[in-house]
């Protein structure tokens, strides 16, 4: 029997009798589970029994004690625990001496004065070890026998080794996760946010801790991705990460801030060349495409698809007017966007200054009126023309008026024509309520029709349908916005004609944000996101970043070719991040990152490599005074994909030396 298990056996109240290992398990196997007194029948628990009658245990002289037999045989719970929690987090128990343990259940009998059954069970809340034994008789008032316990100070079950499994690299929404952020809203408080990056802070007086076995690549949190891309100077990546931020986040208000500075800048680069470069345009399309209730973003947006449709005018009036050959057939586009360049700009260009295309849009009008299927159409170019043509307005009265009359007798089978009539009607004097609601059902049932009309007569009936002062303003605007989805669609189509397929992605998302209409984009989108992505592999490295990125800003990219470009955008980004990174151990993830992109191989593994042995030397320089961030290290450098082979094997060997050494320590 260990000395330190003898207890005070002059004890008034109790005494306990310890068995040495051997002896108790010759009674467990022979099948001894439960003790039973013969005046009372005790239950069968790992847990206190309930009070025996106090009467009868006072009046009736107590027995010698009779052992039952259960199932619940010595078992090594350690090993099964083990083999559960495989791969999990495994804490390793806190043993009490047998001194200690003696006074905790003396003092429980004392104040319970409680009858304990024998148990091999561990679900006592003061218990010893796993397989701990109690006995309680109070037939010897005198000295009763207060516990049984088993003496274990002659075994020793080492704990089981902690496994290193393999750890998949975490995707990259990942990165984009809610973690609790672990810096101040301070610039200049790097150094706190590099000891703390991942979110795992390290503790110097762990030593004697079980080593953590949970995930290495632990994504940082949002906030500290944005932090990273604003110490950089890198306005994109700001924009594009901090467009995920919640509402309820509680750093929303400094990373709006950021955000909104940093898309400003980036509207200013974009417009600084002449000519929209692939960086200027990756620019403007994310700035097209945030979700974000901010006024200062919402004006943003509005500015650039203004200055975006601006300069498309001023090409396609300059290109009209220089090409003949255009000048009858183009001559009711050029006529409406000039119209439309006005009210949005605020100018007063003339379409007869460019190549007489009001003279043209007359002529073209004309000869659709002499043609009654074609009616609907004349009155369409003479409504523009009076709209947008001053120098025409007053020509057009009289032909207006008698086309009107050819309209009226079919307007009740036709849409269009209806809706053309209605317009007359009230905006020639008829200011009835019932006028204007006509009006309004019939602009509403055109807007909801077109969508399933031939392609030019959807297009005329948003001329229609814009081009009216009293068509509601909602549906005038939704019109519009299609009517140019149509123009900026041709454009895209002739963009990718002439093999400018950056500029062909750019009109042609715009048109699919402006309209979501599957047939009217997306074969142009798909077809230039292909070459983009051909091209980007012959790049220098900043203009196979900004490739990728006018892509992944783009809309209506099919999902395939936009996960790859998102894949190699990120690849990139985290190479240029690791040249700035002053925390090692991210330092080597984000290498690994872009050591994942087959074209960045060769220019990543020398850095990987000094990065990957400059952190071995710091865990090899910490491991005894902080065994837990030293055994996280080297995790990093045996898990990461692209770290050296030789180094991956010398991390292996440290971490099994740190298992071996803790496993000692908790046995």
């Amino acid at each position: 029997m260990a000395p330190e298990n003898q207890q005070d056996k002059n004890s008034a109240k109790a005494r306990q009798v310890v068995l040495p290992v051997s002896l108790s398990l010759l009674v467990a196997a022979g099948g001894v589970a439960t003790y039973q007194w013969s005046q009372h029948d005790a239950p069968v628990s790992g847990k206190r029994a309930e009070h025996a009658n106090t009467k009868s245990k006072e009046k009736k002289p107590g027995e010698a004690i009779r052992l039952n037999t259960d199932d619940n045989q010595v078992k090594n719970t350690a090993i099964n625990q083990f083999k559960e929690n495989r791969g999990k987090r495994i804490e390793v128990p806190v043993k009490h001496s047998a001194e200690e343990s003696g006074k905790k259940i003396r003092s429980s009998l004392e104040k319970e004065e409680a009858l304990l059954a024998f148990s091999l069970k561990n679900d006592v809340d003061w218990e010893v070890y796993d397989d701990a034994v109690y006995l309680v008789d109070s037939s010897n008032k005198g000295a009763p026998i207060a516990g049984l316990a088993v003496d274990q100070s002659d075994i020793i079950l080492p704990e089981p080794p902690l496994l290193i499994e393999d750890i998949p690299l975490l995707p990259v929404d990942d990165l984009l996760s809610g973690e609790e952020e672990t810096t101040d809203g301070d610039l200049n408080n790097e150094q706190n946010r590099s000891e703390n990056v991942g979110d795992q802070k390290t503790d110097n007086n762990s030593k004697d801790d079980a080593i953590d076995s949970g995930p290495v690549l632990v994504p940082g949190s949002l906030y500290n991705s944005i932090y990273d891309y604003v110490i950089m100077n890198d306005s994109y990546n700001v924009v594009y990460y901090g467009q995920n931020v919640r509402t309820d986040d509680k750093r929303y208000n400094t990373i709006m801030k950021w955000l909104v500075e940093s898309a400003d800048r980036l509207k200013g680069e974009a417009y600084a060349s002449p000519s929209l470069s692939y960086q200027g345009q990756a620019n403007l399309q994310l700035i097209h495409s945030l979700k974000i209730n901010q006024p200062e973003i919402q004006s943003l947006q509005e500015e650039i698809q203004k200055n975006m449709f601006m300069k498309y005018v001023d090409e396609e009036i300059n290109a009209y007017a220089a090409n003949k050959e255009r000048h009858s057939k183009d001559a009711k586009h050029i006529v409406y966007f000039i119209g439309k360049y006005n009210e949005q700009a605020n100018k007063s260009l003339n379409p007869s200054e460019y190549g007489n295309a009001d003279r043209n849009l007359m002529k073209s009008a004309d000869q659709d009126a002499r043609n009654s299927s074609s009616v609907v159409e004349a009155l369409n170019k003479y409504q523009i023309a009076s709209q947008y043509a001053p120098d025409v307005a007053e020509e057009l009265r009289t032909q207006k008026k008698d086309l009107l009359l050819q309209v009226k007798e079919v307007s009740q089978t036709d849409i269009s024509k209806a809706v053309i009539l209605a317009a007359e009607a009230v905006e020639n004097g008829n200011h009835a309520p019932e006028a204007r609601e006509e009006l309004h059902r019939l602009a509403e049932k055109l807007l909801e029709a077109a969508e399933e009309f031939e392609p030019d007569a959807e297009e005329q009936a948003y001329e229609i349908l814009s081009t009216r002062a009293s068509i509601d303003k909602t549906i005038a605007h939704t019109a519009t916005n299609r009517k140019k989805a149509f123009a900026y669609a041709k454009k895209a189509e002739g963009l990718l004609s002439a093999e400018k397929y950056a500029e062909a992605l750019y009109y042609a998302s715009e048109s699919k944000r402006l309209y979501d209409k599957s047939d009217l984009n997306d074969r142009v989108i798909k077809r230039a996101v292909e070459q983009m992505l051909k091209e980007a592999k012959e790049k220098d490295l900043d203009t196979q970043l900004a490739i990728y990125r006018s892509i992944t800003s783009a809309n209506g990219v099919p999902y395939e070719y936009a996960q790859q470009a998102t894949f190699l955008q990120k690849a990139i980004d985290d190479y240029r991040k690791a040249m700035n990174q002053s925390n090692l151990e991210q330092a080597v993830q984000d290498l690994s990152s872009a050591w994942q992109h087959s074209n960045l191989q060769k220019l990543v593994e020398p850095l990987l490599k000094e990065k990957s042995r400059t952190l071995f030397e710091q865990a090899n320089a910490i491991r005894n005074e902080n065994p837990k961030q030293a055994a996280r290290y080297f995790r990093t450098l045996a898990q990461t994909p692209g770290v050296d082979v030789e180094i991956k094997e010398r991390a292996k060997s440290m971490l099994d030396e740190s298992n071996q050494k803790n496993m000692k320590i908790g046995g």
